[in-house]
Formats: structure tokens, C-alpha cells, sequence
């Protein structure tokens, strides 16, 4: 009797894991309702604070619990990188009278250029604080400076503003190249 448990109990196990036969999971597509252009071979992560994935040619998506999300597509990428996107702290360097962040600071990592198509990374969309409008909608990216001084070991950084929209409930920023570096939804008047 305790035999047929323990082979019922693997074969439960081996019937719901597919056989291990099945094809790759399609990652969904993004929540403003724009097809990812996945090959079967898309990378795709999904993780509490961080996901990490081997993303190159076919393309790649990854998505952090809080919402934010990193869409790839296929082609944009010559060559295989391992991305980590990851909950970062947050900045101090934003003007508080000119400018709010809306969501939490997120860095993408290593650089990324899109050699055809755009990379496109979405946060959930909230309310625009009291004083702004949504055409004040922008993404922040931190960029290292151009000129490091040798003596100090830290490394300077400034942020370039770029445009963003809000489709489907989410912010949404199409970039060429994300710096690898921290990225943040802001409003700024």
C-alpha cells in the first residue's frame, strides 16, 4: 500500500509538471496591452525585488512584483547580455518644488542600445501629485558624468530627462538605450 502512494504521488507530481515535454512559457504581454514581439527563445523573469535573464537577439521581458516592467523585443539587441533590473534606493538629487517622483527608483542593468526598435520599460501609473499635470509625465535616467577625477574612488552621475506616456494605467517610456544605471518616473514643471 505504501508503494502505490509514493508512485501516486510521482506520478501526480510528473503529470502536472508537463511530462517535460512542453514548450517555453510565452512571457504576457505588457499590461498597456501591447504585444511583446517574442521569439520562442525570449527571455523572461519575473521577481520580488530583482529579475535577472540572458537577454539578446530574440528578445526578453522582465517584470518586478511592484509593477515595473522591462519589454525587449526581438532584434533590438545584437549580442546576449545578463540584464538585472532591481529595486534601487532612491535619489536625493530631484529639485522637491519642480519635480515629484511617482513610483520607486529602479535600475536596469548593464547598458542597454537598441539596435532596431526601442526598449520599453512601464510602471504602474497612480495620480499626478497636486500642482502638476500629466503632460509633466517624464522618465529620469541616471548617467555617469562624462569627466571622473581619478583621486575620488565614487562615481559622479547627473539625470537626463527623456518624454513618457501613460497608456492603459501605466507610465511608459520607449528608449534607444538605457544607461545601465538607475531609472525614475517623475512629473517636473
Amino acid at each position: 500500500m505504501h508503494k502505490l502512494k509514493t508512485f501516486g504521488v510521482v506520478t501526480a507530481i510528473w503529470v502536472m509538471s508537463g511530462c517535460g515535454g512542453g514548450t517555453a512559457e510565452q512571457p504576457p504581454p505588457t499590461s498597456y496591452n501591447e504585444e511583446i514581439e517574442p521569439a520562442s527563445e525570449a527571455a523572461h523573469a519575473h521577481g520580488d525585488d530583482e529579475a535577472q535573464a540572458r537577454v539578446g537577439p530574440p528578445g526578453g521581458y522582465l517584470r518586478l512584483s511592484n509593477g515595473a516592467e522591462l519589454n525587449v523585443p526581438q532584434g533590438a539587441l545584437e549580442e546576449t547580455v545578463n540584464v538585472v533590473m532591481r529595486v534601487a534606493p532612491e535619489s536625493h538629487a530631484f529639485d522637491r518644488e519642480t519635480t515629484r517622483t511617482i513610483g520607486p527608483s529602479i535600475s536596469i542593468a548593464p547598458e542597454l542600445v537598441a539596435t532596431s526598435g526601442q526598449l520599453k520599460y512601464s510602471y504602474p501609473f497612480g495620480s499626478v501629485p497636486n500642482g502638476f499635470q500629466q503632460s509633466d509625465l517624464a522618465i529620469m535616467l541616471e548617467e555617469p558624468e562624462a569627466q571622473q577625477n581619478d583621486l575620488v574612488s565614487a562615481t559622479r552621475t547627473h539625470w537626463v530627462t527623456y518624454p513618457a506616456s501613460i497608456r492603459g494605467g501605466r507610465m511608459v517610456a520607449e528608449l534607444d538605450r538605457l544607461p545601465g544605471m538607475r531609472t525614475q518616473f517623475v512629473v517636473s514643471r
